[in-house]
């Protein structure tokens, strides 16, 4: 394709010849090259544009479209070479599918190029709120929500709100995250939180807010007190003991809010490089135990404890 010239000589009967005459001619019997697209991907209303972009030799003439959208039917039009051009969707959500077709002067025809816009203007469902332990330990607090799809716009994301009241007119506010969860960081001990959460679909379309989530109690704190020989270790009194028998017990604990769940108890007979008796985690509230050791005459027994809230700190 491209430029040819043509040479032409004339000769008479006598023998004389003419100058050369010459003319040119455009060979194009290639159709036009080019691109097609759409001004967005996703649409959440229906006025998009059409996007062409063409050349050829001999100029492109004509561009026809064809449109399939979900109901099945496939529309054509033919109209001559836009650059852009202001189109409708259809009603109906759902995947339209464009073909796009050149037609240069000589009536070559370009390769069919497509395009998909996926129009979806109903948002996601709202997800909801997981359920929230009594109490959440320490400042900050990992919430979770149930997945959501949505058939159209399958790229969901999530935003979390975190407030001390229902009102959340004075609120912490996450950023639009692919996964169902966020940890809120920097919450007050002792104060009860609320949470809500929203989706948003690939096309921008956002859900209501969920139901609120009235949240565990924040617990920043862990229990503190004393661990001491019991009182009631009376054989002959607290510092002494006539067998290997012992008792230990918490003092002056306190943990608020959430109280003590649990005790873990060791024993030793030195600064603790040994371990002469220790119990596993054990359910109480006063980290009272007994001891029974074999250990010589005359041992100094030393007893440690930590304490659990229902917390977790």
């Amino acid at each position: 394709d491209g430029n040819k010239v043509v040479y032409v000589q004339f000769k008479d009967y006598a023998g004389n010849i003419s100058i050369t005459y010459t003319d040119a001619i455009i060979l194009d019997s290639t159709g036009p090259t080019g691109t097609f697209g759409t001004s967005v991907t996703y649409a959440t209303t229906r006025d998009i544009k059409l996007l062409f972009t063409a050349t050829d030799l001999n100029g492109v003439s004509a561009v026809t479209i064809s449109r399939k959208g979900p109901d099945g039917v496939l529309a054509t039009e033919s109209f001559p070479f836009v650059p852009t051009k202001d189109h409708s969707l259809g009603t109906l959500d759902g995947t339209y599918t464009y073909y796009a077709q050149y037609t240069d002067g000589l009536g070559n025809k370009s390769d069919v190029f497509v395009a998909n816009v996926y129009y979806d203007h109903t948002p996601p469902p709202a997800p909801s709120m997981i359920a929230e332990p009594a109490y959440s330990p320490g400042s900050t607090n990992v919430v979770y929500c149930n997945a959501v799809s949505d058939a159209i716009s399958p790229a969901i994301s999530y935003k979390f709100q975190c407030a001390p009241a229902t009102d959340f007119i004075s609120k912490d506010e996450s950023s639009w995250t692919t996964e169902p969860e966020w940890e809120f960081t920097g919450l007050v001990h002792n104060q009860i939180y609320y949470f809500r959460v929203k989706a948003r679909d690939g096309s921008g379309n956002e859900s209501p807010w969920s139901t609120v989530l009235a949240s565990s109690r924040q617990d920043a704190l862990a229990p503190t007190g004393s661990y001491i020989v019991a009182p009631g270790n009376t054989d002959p009194d607290t510092k002494y003991s006539r067998d290997t028998t012992v008792y230990f017990v918490g003092s002056g604990l306190t943990d608020v809010p959430s109280g003590i769940k649990r005790a873990y108890v060791e024993v030793s007979s030195d600064t603790f490089s040994t371990i002469t008796w220790k119990t596993n985690w054990f359910d109480t509230t006063t980290g009272a135990v007994t001891c029974t050791t074999a250990v010589p005459n005359g041992t100094y027994l030393t007893a440690r404890a930590k304490f659990e809230d229902n917390a977790g700190n």
